[in-house]
């Protein structure tokens, strides 16, 4: 009996520690994800030909630096329109990536008037930060982004067009400061833990039990809980514009997180579904009509 109950705790401390190492896994993924430079990011974009190689060169651009704490700051940049203009939209990028993956939306923003401000997310690109917070900090760093614009700047209209993240960023921080005219959400997800359960069962068939664990050690890391990270829990009490935008062939989140989102929203909306369109890859499935989309969106709600 004692070799038994041997046996048995050396099994069941076998399993908890395999279990501890796999929550671990998942965190280490989650909060600190690959991170390319903004050079690495701009051959990926020439690559999936979301920009050329002379883009950069032709599109000139004003640095800025703001800090967001005591040790950490927000690096990115504005690209102004020819004719001066009060109008301003700001592109936040997704998850692991940087400013650079939103070059590629820039030409079509400014044709209709709007400056366009980049920036990177706190642990990428060449802002600081060890670690990301997939929405929970990142709507506090940019309310700090609208304040640093609009002290600095005369700012009549103010846009958001968030990709992945980004847009679930947007919302988020639409929720909690209220301070833009219309969001853009493109392929955003409508909750944290929704988005890691699908992406662990139906992206790599993995076992989704150890959930209550993965959001305690998240807890310990970064000090939020899943709750904290769900734009579509409070969707409605938005009553900005919001235009949902997703790719029908998105590999990572799925369309069905629009949906939910554009269906919850008690405000103007409007929802476009792009055939094709993987993960934040909509504009390249189909760039006319994303263009389309967007610029008669954001002109008939300003």
């Amino acid at each position: 009996m004692d070799i038994f109950l041997q046996v048995f705790f050396t099994v069941l401390i076998f399993l908890g520690g395999l279990i501890l190492i796999y929550s671990i896994f998942i965190v280490r993924v989650l909060l600190r994800p690959n991170r390319p430079t903004l050079e690495e990011a701009y051959q990926i974009e020439i690559e999936c030909k979301g920009i050329d190689e002379n883009w950069i060169k032709v599109n000139k651009s004003k640095d800025f630096i703001i800090p967001i704490d005591n040790k950490n700051y927000l690096s990115g940049s504005i690209f102004y329109c020819e004719k001066p203009s009060n109008k301003y939209i700001i592109g936040i990028h997704g998850w692991g990536y940087n400013r650079v993956g939103m070059f590629k939306y820039v030409d079509m923003l400014r044709d209709i008037g709007f400056n366009v401000v980049l920036y990177d997310h706190r642990g990428l690109g060449k802002s600081s930060g060890k670690i990301v917070t997939l929405g929970y900090r990142e709507k506090d760093d940019l309310h700090l982004l609208i304040n640093y614009l609009k002290s600095n700047h005369q700012v009549d209209v103010l846009g958001l067009h968030g990709i992945s993240m980004g847009a679930s960023t947007a919302l988020l921080y639409q929720q909690n400061y209220h301070g833009a005219d219309f969001i853009i959400a493109d392929c955003g997800y409508a909750s944290l833990k929704r988005l890691i359960k699908e992406v662990l069962k139906r992206g790599y068939h993995l076992p989704t039990f150890n959930l209550l664990l993965v959001e305690f050690i998240i807890y310990l890391v970064a000090k939020f809980t899943y709750n904290r990270v769900s734009p579509l829990e409070n969707i409605d009490q938005l009553k900005c514009p919001i235009l949902y935008i997703h790719g029908l062939k998105d590999n990572l989140i799925s369309y069905q997180h629009s949906i939910d989102m554009f269906l919850k929203t008690k405000g103007k909306k409007e929802i476009i579904l792009i055939d094709g369109g993987i993960h934040a890859g909509a504009i390249l499935s189909d760039k006319d009509k994303y263009k389309k989309t967007v610029q008669e969106f954001i002109l008939k709600n300003i």
